[in-house]
């Protein structure tokens, strides 16, 4: 039956044209979704190896294991969601643990994400720093962009409030 949701194994096939990890070390995976329910049911039917690493890509080099971001349900993920005028401290805990997620997407190895919301944007943006290279002159980018890797969706960001 069709989803209303990108799958997520359509964000682990973007691991299909990377390098395996050297001596078969598994890859963490740092996940940040506004459904992690969802999100974990689809880990616990992915085909784990004896050490309980999720693999999953073409050729089954890739070894995973997850950490998702601490959610409080009762917090809801987007503003608008639960109860819209909490408390001082709720609000507070979900700005904070919003703040949390993006730094550890910003600073990762890889992003792995989509454009279509505004946060795969943002994120994008912190991923992003001034080249000091010598080679400007020559036409170089101005811009160095962290290694993302589009799993749906527009390939490049739309402009900003798009």
């Amino acid at each position: 039956k069709p989803k209303d949701y990108i799958p997520f194994t359509q964000y682990l096939s973007q691991f299909d044209d990377i390098d395996c990890h050297a001596e078969g070390k598994p890859r963490i995976v740092y996940v940040s979704t506004d459904d992690p329910t969802e999100v974990r049911n689809e880990v616990s039917q992915l085909p784990k190896d004896s050490e309980g690493n999720t693999l999953l890509t073409k050729d089954a080099c890739h070894k995973f294991q997850f950490v998702f971001s601490p959610f409080e349900q009762s917090l809801g993920f987007h503003i608008k969601t639960g109860n819209v005028k909490a408390d001082c401290e709720e609000r507070y805990a979900r700005s904070v643990a919003g703040v949390a997620d993006l730094m550890i997407l910003a600073k990762s190895d890889l992003f792995v994400g989509e454009y279509n919301s505004n946060w795969g944007r943002l994120v994008r943006t912190f991923r992003l720093r001034m080249n000091n290279d010598a080679k400007l002159t020559a036409g170089v980018s101005p811009v160095v962009e962290r290694r993302i890797k589009i799993a749906w969706g527009p390939k490049k960001p739309g402009p900003p409030g798009w």
